[in-house]
Formats: C-alpha cells, sequence, structure tokens
C-alpha cells in the first residue's frame, strides 16, 4: 500500500507587518506553514489616508475569506471620471459597477488604509485555528541568508526555514541583499493628502455631486493631477492631490496648510479649490521611487523580497498596495505546493519569474501614466482630450483604465492559475509526478463519451508529453524553453460530423507560431467550445499575439496584413484599410510591441476565440525593441458533411480547411 507523505511545514519569517507582509502571512499560514512577522514600529497601524482596492487585489482577499470584513469598511464606486482641470469638465467615463464584479469576478473598493490594514490583521491573528504571530519593536539590523536567521537591535537572533523581506520602500532587507546602501531616489513629485467630511461638503449645493454617489474624480492638469473619492460608509471623502515637490531636503513627511495647497491650485476647477477651503489641516509626501532589481531572491534558495521592497511604485495607477497582495498570494500559493524541503529554491525561483515581468510592467505604466495625467496645456494636450471627449477606445487611449488591452492586463491577473502553471512545469521538469492527460483535460466540455472533439498533441525533441500540460507550465517569458517546443492541436469538428480532411494545426515552434481559424465565430463556438480553454493556455506562451492578429485582419476583411518595425511614419502598415487604427508618429520606438499587443487585444478576441484565416507570427526576442512580424492570410471554407440532426443545426455556417488562398 502506497503511504503518501505529509507535506513538510515549514518556518517563515516576514520582515514588516504593512499590506504586503500581512497579505504573505494570511496566504502562507494558510497553506499550513508557521508564520512570525517582525515589524519595528511600536504600534501595528497604517498611516496615510484612502486606498483604492482594484479587482487584480480583491480576488486574493476575497479568496482569504474577507469578502464581508472589506464590504464593511469600504465603499463601491460606480464611474471613474477623468475631468479638465479648468472648470471640471467630464472628459472622458469608465464604469464600475456592475463591470469589474461581473467581468473580472472581484469588486472595486475604496477604504481607508488603516481599516484595510486592520482588516488583514486581524485575519492574521483569526485564521481559524490557525494564527499567525506578529512582534512589534522588532527591528531587523542583519540578514544571515545561509542559515537562515535574522539579528535583531536588540541582539536577539532568530531563525526560521524561509526569511520574505516586506519592509517598504526603504528596506533594510533589500540592501542586506544587495551588499550595499540602496537609498529611494526623488521624482519631483509629492502628494498632498487631505481628508475632508463628507457632511461639511453636503452644505454646499454645488458639490453634492460628489458625495452623493461614490465615483473616482480625476481632475487632470499642468504639472498636477487630484484623485478624489469617498470613504467609510460616505464619512470622509479622500482627496490626494499630486503636483512639484517642494518640500525641504531631509524631510519626507511634514503637515502643511490649506492656503499652500489653494495657491498652487489657484487656476483650477473652483469646486476642487472649496473642497480644499473646507479643511483645515493637510499631510504631504514627498513621492519617492526604487531602482528595478535584478533578483528579488538569495541564490541559498531562503530568502525572498516582495511589495515596495523590490518593486516600488508610484501611484498614478493606483496599483502598489495591489500588487504587494498579488505578490504574497502567489507566494503563498506557491508555499503550498511544497512536497519536500528540497523544492523551496526552485519555488521561490518561480515565485520570482511569475512575478517580475508583471511588476516591472506596472512599475513602468504607472510613470507613463504620469506623463498623461500631467501634460502641460498645448497640442498635445489638446489631442488628448479630443480623443477622451470622443471615447473612440483604441489602443493607448488617454483612459488607461478604459483601455481594454490595458484594463484587462490590470485586472484580469489570475495569480491562482499562474500558480498552478507553475507548479505544473516544476513537475514535469523534476520528472516526478507529472499530470497525465486524463487530469488536465477534464474541465473540457466535451463529453468523454465522445472519441472526436479537441486532439491534443506535443511534440518535444526529447519525449512526448501532454501538451496541455507543458502550456500551463511555461510562463511567457521562458523564450528558452518555448524555442523547444511544438505545440499542436488538430481542430476536428463535433459528434457526428465528419472529420476534417488535413486537420488544421495550431502548433508553436520557436518564436513562429501557425494557427488556423474558421471564418465563422459562431462555428467554432459551436463545434467546439472547449477550444476557448485550450487556446487561454497557449495564449499564456506568447502573450495574445496570435488570436489578435487574425481578428484585425478578418475584421478588416484583409488577404494579407503585414506589420513590421517600430509603426512609425518610415514603416507604414501595408494595405492600409487598417491605418485608422494606428497613430503613426505618435508611437514611440519603445511602446511597439506593448502597443501592437493593446491594439491586437483592443479587438475583442483577447477570450482565446480564433475568428478567421490561417496565418504566421513572428515575435522578437523581448529583449529587443519590440519588433512584431505579422503575417495574414485567410482560408477557404467548405461544407462539410454532417447528419440530419446536425445538418438543421448548423445550415448555412461553413466549415474551414487548411486551404491557403
Amino acid at each position: 500500500m502506497h503511504l503518501k507523505m505529509p507535506k513538510p511545514r515549514l518556518n517563515v519569517l516576514i520582515v514588516g507587518a504593512g499590506l504586503g507582509g500581512l497579505s504573505a502571512a494570511i496566504a502562507i499560514r494558510l497553506a499550513g506553514h508557521e508564520v512570525l512577522v517582525l515589524e519595528q514600529a511600536s504600534t501595528l497601524s497604517e498611516v496615510g489616508a484612502g486606498i483604492q482596492v482594484p479587482p487584480n487585489s480583491s480576488r486574493f482577499l476575497i479568496s482569504w475569506g474577507l469578502r464581508e470584513a472589506m464590504d464593511r469598511v469600504s465603499v463601491l464606486p460606480e464611474v471613474m471620471r477623468f475631468r479638465s482641470y479648468r472648470d471640471g469638465g467630464i472628459l472622458n467615463e469608465q464604469p464600475l459597477v456592475p463591470l469589474t464584479e461581473e467581468v473580472y469576478g472581484g469588486p472595486y473598493w475604496h477604504c481607508h488604509r488603516a481599516d484595510f490594514h486592520k482588516v488583514l490583521l486581524e485575519k492574521c491573528q483569526t485564521i481559524g485555528r490557525l494564527t499567525v504571530e506578529v512582534r512589534i519593536n522588532s527591528m531587523v539590523i542583519k540578514i544571515d541568508f545561509e542559515a537562515p536567521s535574522v539579528t535583531l537591535s536588540t541582539g536577539g537572533t532568530i531563525g526560521a526555514d524561509l526569511i520574505v523581506g516586506s519592509d517598504g520602500l526603504k528596506s533594510r532587507c533589500r540592501e542586506q541583499l544587495l551588499g550595499h546602501s540602496d537609498p529611494p531616489h526623488l521624482t519631483g513629485d509629492l502628494a498632498y493628502r487631505i481628508l475632508v467630511k463628507a457632511e461639511e461638503m453636503r452644505k454646499h449645493k454645488d458639490l453634492e455631486e460628489f458625495v452623493n454617489k461614490p465615483a473616482i474624480n480625476t481632475w487632470m492638469g499642468p504639472n498636477a493631477h487630484a484623485v478624489c473619492y469617498l470613504l467609510k460608509d460616505q464619512g470622509y471623502y479622500n482627496m490626494v492631490l499630486i503636483c512639484p515637490d517642494n518640500m525641504p531636503g531631509g524631510v519626507n513627511v511634514m503637515s502643511a496648510d490649506p492656503t499652500e495647497v489653494l495657491e498652487f491650485f489657484k487656476s483650477w476647477d473652483p469646486k476642487l479649490q472649496k473642497m480644499i477651503s473646507l479643511v483645515s489641516s493637510v499631510s504631504k509626501w514627498r513621492l519617492q521611487n526604487g531602482t528595478e532589481m535584478a533578483s528579488w531572491t538569495h541564490p541559498s534558495g531562503k530568502f525572498a523580497l516582495l511589495g515596495d521592497a523590490c518593486h516600488a511604485t508610484l501611484p498614478y495607477l493606483a496599483q502598489g498596495a495591489a500588487i504587494a497582495v498579488e505578490d504574497g498570494g502567489v507566494l503563498g500559493g506557491l508555499l503550498g505546493k511544497l512536497e519536500d524541503r528540497s523544492q523551496l529554491p526552485a519555488l521561490l525561483r518561480a515565485y520570482e519569474g511569475l512575478r517580475k515581468n508583471r511588476t516591472t510592467k506596472i512599475v513602468t505604466g504607472s510613470t507613463d501614466m504620469r506623463d498623461i495625467l500631467h501634460m502641460e496645456d498645448g497640442e498635445k494636450q489638446k489631442r488628448r482630450d479630443a480623443v477622451l471627449l470622443a471615447d473612440d477606445i483604441k489602443p493607448g487611449f488617454p483612459n488607461k483604465w478604459r483601455d481594454p488591452a490595458f484594463r484587462n492586463f490590470l485586472f484580469a491577473y489570475d495569480g491562482a492559475r499562474e500558480v498552478e502553471m507553475a507548479w505544473e512545469r516544476l513537475r514535469e521538469r523534476s520528472g516526478s509526478g507529472a499530470a497525465g492527460p486524463s487530469s488536465q483535460i477534464k474541465h473540457l466540455l466535451i463529453p468523454p463519451r465522445h472519441n472526436q472533439g479537441l486532439i491534443v498533441q506535443q511534440l518535444i525533441k526529447r519525449r512526448p508529453h501532454d501538451a496541455i500540460g507543458a502550456a500551463r507550465a511555461l510562463p511567457p517569458e521562458a523564450h528558452e524553453d518555448i524555442s523547444n517546443q511544438r505545440l499542436q492541436l488538430p481542430i476536428v469538428p463535433p459528434p457526428l460530423l465528419t472529420p476534417f480532411p488535413n486537420p488544421p494545426l495550431l502548433s508553436r515552434a520557436s518564436s513562429a507560431t501557425r494557427i488556423p481559424g474558421p471564418r465563422h465565430q459562431s462555428r467554432i463556438l459551436q463545434c467546439a467550445p472547449s477550444l476557448n480553454a485550450l487556446l487561454k493556455h497557449a495564449d499564456d506562451l506568447h502573450k495574445t499575439r496570435i488570436h489578435q492578429i487574425h481578428a484585425l485582419g478578418v475584421k478588416h476583411g484583409l488577404h494579407h496584413v503585414r506589420v513590421s518595425g517600430d509603426l512609425g511614419p518610415s514603416q507604414p502598415v501595408h494595405k492600409s484599410r487598417v491605418d485608422q487604427h494606428l497613430p503613426g508618429d505618435e508611437v514611440e520606438p519603445h511602446q511597439s510591441r506593448e502597443y501592437i499587443e493593446r491594439l491586437l487585444l483592443a479587438e475583442g478576441v483577447a477570450g482565446g476565440v480564433l475568428v478567421g484565416g490561417e496565418g504566421t507570427v513572428e515575435a522578437a526576442d523581448e529583449r529587443a525593441e519590440g519588433r512584431l512580424l505579422a503575417e495574414l492570410v485567410q482560408c477557404r471554407a467548405v461544407q462539410q458533411r454532417s447528419a440530419r440532426s446536425e445538418r438543421r443545426r448548423c445550415e448555412g455556417v461553413e466549415e474551414p480547411t487548411c486551404e491557403r488562398r
């Protein structure tokens, strides 16, 4: 009889009891490990004011059983509005309710940082019969990465199996890992933080709109912007006003007089000025940033960084705390897979591999958003406002939350699925316990009694594996592995239909991909409803470049589309019926790869449905300037014979072949 060995239980030490540290503590404790959190402060609390909790983080919180607690302390904004700084005129709106819950599976909350922190802390203290120990007045001054252990300012030493550094922007853990001082650098901006009592605002008729219905209101102006929203069941109105830094050297947080704020914003919307005039105290915070790190983990495999300690981001996308929660959720999920202590180094490498690329893009995107919000008056600003007013949604749309490609990138992140993909990859690499095809495809919608449907094969130089398992196991950045893969997904019709002669294939070989697709979306949904799920796994391998290229060409009835280089005026798109989708000389070379991905995502086929054509996609190495070559050739379709019942249901719908025009 085979006895299943119990999973090892680690002693995990987390340095820092902020939002990211407590999130990691919850996830790791729920994974079955012992957790000790060390906090250097004398009290456990969060400073600051309001915080936004978008769905990419709220889904983690809900999975930890925090829905009810967060609902009690939060507000659900109904809409996000972008306004002109001059008169407050609305330039663009993005609905949030019910969009975020229905589409992304989680709410978009607003709450006070202190309330958010309290919810996490209470969860740490009451995870059923499990608890997380949190110690205050515990400043870590030294880390022994090999032991591993930490030395406290009191002289004591604490050992563990794993140490997680989550001590924020001024992280001592980061400096210990780097081996040298690494202070944050100035950005040239500061943030005024203000809380206004909602009842005071209701006394002014022209301010009622801001407190009667929850919404995010953003005023955009020269070198500055303001973000305002309700908190605590309409008890307070949170205001964050960001403008050029005027703070003295050596000071990062200080109080300010409201007249100072009014002086800077004196030419802005009178309603905004009136809100500022209703407060008696203001705090201002110098905005600082960190340097991108080459690695977040130690070679010993016993230490990792998390949150602002390794990827501090500016507030222009409101994602700083959210990606720290993501870090904690992913790390906890991976540690929950641990079967042997020897796997810990590989799991930490997987954690960094899953998180680093995404967080780097968000950090960069936040900086880019600053440029959009802070445009000075002029032709560029007029074009931005005109695009917002027209609400002509295209990739690169100034309201990034309304740009479907970028919004999906932010909100649709599925950390739990990423963990599963990474774990299966590790198991296949180790050759132990690799999941077989039956366990991999059990979620498909095609009934198991039918032997026709989607057939999945994979050919690797060394040995065959299940294609779906391989697809899930490979993260997008694993180019060295992708170059050795060839995935084939023959598409055959549903039961009772004659199989296609020479069925089309979806294949991945090195950096080139060949994909078939029927001309009719309805047909693919009808014949193979599970193709969506399968293609979503393939989508993880090459970052959505395939389906969107096909959709773009088919939408415009093109026989041939070529998109290459930097998308500048010197390299126009041939067959220029798609020129209207390209911003021409407004695209910078370093934006080209991200731009084309957003362009294709915005065509509405990001869910994995092929809607036409057969083509080839070639993508340059990630380190290149984003060159993307796409060639699309439509397929001819031929009518397939079917049984009488199927003929009635499918009447008038063509079947694809692999012939090329």
